[in-house]
């Protein structure tokens, strides 16, 4: 036997104000689970290696809480690093540069440090001063995409495209159906 059960279908503006909010909520949490930042970071680790940090591994942490941040760990190629700072770059100089973990716990800029061994301390400064400047930059970009992905107008972008057959009304109607026609659900 064989049941035609009807249900409204509604756009997301026609639902109750409770429903709206119960599915702006749901659609922002789908939406905080599903953001990926790869294509940002694949653009980063090529800024990088530009300017001469190469090899780069980037990590990152957000958005909310007090340690997040990004940093990344990358070989630092001198000459290119001090080309792009205009700092002159002689061969003869012995001058050794690396980044090194300050703190494990975190993801943040300050979670690393350049080290730099040479005669001019400055310069080590300098890149130092680049480096955290960088991780600075990169996370207002992560959150920057973040918050456009997952705002209130995106979501209700996404919610405005479907329809939605209201809940409580398929439900009450499918059990008038089961008891007047004896249909079991599956």
């Amino acid at each position: 036997m064989n049941v035609i059960i009807g249900c409204e279908v509604l756009t997301h503006d026609e639902l109750s104000e409770d429903m709206k909010k119960k599915a702006l909520i749901q659609e922002h949490n789908t939406l905080v689970e599903i953001w990926r930042a790869d294509h940002l970071v694949d653009d980063f680790k090529e800024q990088l290696e530009k300017i001469g940090f190469m090899e780069p591994e980037v990590f990152y942490s957000g958005f909310g809480s007090q340690g997040d941040g990004a940093c990344f760990d990358a070989t630092v190629d001198l000459k290119k690093v001090c080309r792009h700072l205009g700092i002159p770059y002689r061969s003869r100089n012995i001058w050794e540069c690396s980044i090194e973990v300050v703190n494990n716990r975190y993801v943040h800029a300050m979670t690393r440090s350049v080290v730099f061994h040479g005669n001019k301390a400055s310069v080590g400064m300098k890149i130092e001063t680049l480096r955290a400047e960088l991780c600075e930059e990169f996370y207002e970009t992560l959150q920057s995409d973040y918050d456009e992905q997952t705002s209130e107008e995106a979501c209700l972008g996404f919610l405005r495209e479907r329809k939605f057959v209201y809940r409580r009304g398929l439900e009450e109607t499918l059990e008038e159906a089961t008891k007047s026609e004896g249909v079991q659900i599956l």
